[in-house]
């Protein structure tokens, strides 16, 4: 495979005692990825969670991490392999146990970030029109991309 992914968690916050749905939240942190086996428990035990995978051409990956972290291609490189590695061993196990998985690709979501927003919404069963597009456009910022 010639694509790496950033692993998402998205979840729904149900109301004490309720299965009504009052808020969504998310969680994105890249190293997650290999402290995943211990924390997923955990998680899991907070809510039903919608793994959401981001996937990137990996050259873009490596020159992003070589360029924010002032390192040479083959540095950025040895650090994500085993990112990389996890991760698609992560979301190997994912689907076997019938989690609810998305797949999208970046070049895509910064390109139409209030569809994918809203389809997360919508399969949380959440009202989508209280979503603020502006901060989530900030928080895709198209410059972070260094290719």
């Amino acid at each position: 495979m010639h694509e790496v992914s950033k692993l998402f968690l998205v979840f729904a916050l149900h109301r004490s005692g309720s299965s009504a749905v009052a808020g969504v939240a998310g969680l994105k942190d890249p190293g997650m990825v290999i402290t995943f086996d211990f924390l997923k428990p955990y998680f899991e035990m907070l809510n039903d969670i919608t793994y959401v995978f981001v996937w990137c051409p990996l050259n873009e990956c490596i020159q992003s991490l070589a360029h924010r972290h002032n390192a040479d291609f083959a540095a950025a490189q040895t650090v994500l392999e085993p990112y990389f590695a996890n991760l698609n061993y992560h979301r190997e196990q994912l689907e076997k146990g019938n989690k609810d998985i998305v797949d999208i690709y970046f070049a895509d979501l910064l390109e139409n970030p209030e569809d994918f927003v809203k389809n997360i919404y919508l399969r949380l069963n959440y009202n989508s029109n209280y979503i603020d597009f502006d901060v989530i456009k900030e928080f895709l910022n198209q410059d972070l991309k260094h290719v």
